[in-house]
């Protein structure tokens, strides 16, 4: 699924594994919020470009509310 997705978007993109995207200058966050955490030792975010797609999908509901 996320193979075909960078096919779309062309040259230079590409999906991989958590780890594999933490080598990467640039990287693309989409996941839950909850899951945020889990990637704080992954990798020296500090030295990377950081494209934040995060899923605040609580915040949503409660302004929605």
């Amino acid at each position: 699924m996320f193979e075909e997705l960078a096919q779309l978007l062309g040259d230079g993109a590409s999906a991989g594994t958590i780890n594999e995207a933490a080598k990467a200058e640039i990287v693309l966050l989409s996941l839950p919020w909850s899951q945020v955490p889990a990637l704080k030792d992954v990798t020296d975010w500090n030295s990377k470009t950081v494209i934040d797609a995060t899923k605040a999908e609580r915040r949503i509901k409660a302004m929605m509310s």
